[in-house]
């Protein structure tokens, strides 16, 4: 690999340039789909939108950034990203996705929140310490992962929602799918990661790749999904040292 102080030139391979890193046939980067209108990537170490929305977060009292994503206390962490009416969701197709890995001391608690408390809340993922992680709007559970996501282990999970049917995902695999077809909530709050609205229920834990998609596209999303995250191997590129890992 070729590298300068300012950016990552060339990874070469036997002389010859290497422009694709694959593992089992599935690409180890891919660009953010056009249907993904917020994107953060923790591990940069900042809460900015990869995506061209500019839906950038700020980090609140003190979470702590660190090679796996960012760490929340618990207490009172959490990111705030400004309403914009890219994140503002009615009818749908909408999708969410989150890769997170709860503390054992975590009470019950909420990842991601947009809205208020209860019935005006738009949209909210809710990690519980029977291992499960729910997609609630208006304050009511539609659908959830099972209980597949216990504390001290890295999970992605996911929820799509195509205007008719709610679908949960773990590690870009469906879990559930039931009937949905109500509009959610018409919401202008701020969406907030690693707690609700009240500033209760705070999330400990780390948390990466939070992802929101305008689309319902199961076969885009979940390959975008795939080249980041899930049970692969994969390639990161941090600070110009080529690191291998294992997600989950």
């Amino acid at each position: 690999m070729i590298y300068n102080s300012n950016n990552i030139g060339t990874i070469m391979h036997n002389g010859n340039s290497v422009n694709k890193i694959m593992h089992n046939g599935v690409s180890c980067f891919s660009s953010v789909p056009s249907s993904c209108v917020l994107f953060h990537n923790y591990k940069k170490s900042n809460a900015s939108d990869i995506t061209r929305n500019n839906n950038d977060g700020v980090v609140t009292n003190g979470g702590v950034f660190n090679a796996d994503g960012l760490e929340f206390d618990g207490v009172d962490d959490y990111v705030r990203i400004a309403h914009s009416v890219s994140l503002d969701f009615t009818n749908g197709p909408f999708a969410i996705f989150i890769t997170l890995k709860p503390d054992p001391a975590s009470a019950s608690a909420y990842v991601v929140s947009k809205g208020n408390v209860g019935a005006t809340a738009q949209y909210q993922l809710r990690w519980a310490t029977t291992s499960s992680v729910a997609f609630y709007s208006s304050g009511v559970s539609i659908v959830g992962t099972g209980n597949v996501v216990p504390a001290s282990n890295w999970k992605d999970v996911g929820f799509i929602w195509d205007g008719v049917n709610a679908k949960s995902f773990v590690d870009c695999v469906q879990a559930y799918s039931v009937a949905f077809a109500a509009p959610l909530a018409a919401d202008s709050s701020d969406l907030l990661i690693g707690k609700r609205a009240d500033s209760s229920a705070c999330f400990k834990g780390t948390i990466d790749n939070v992802a929101i998609y305008r689309s319902a596209d199961i076969a885009a999303i979940i390959k975008h999904r795939r080249s980041i995250v899930s049970n692969l191997l994969f390639a990161r590129i941090d600070n110009g040292i080529i690191d291998v890992g294992k997600v989950g």
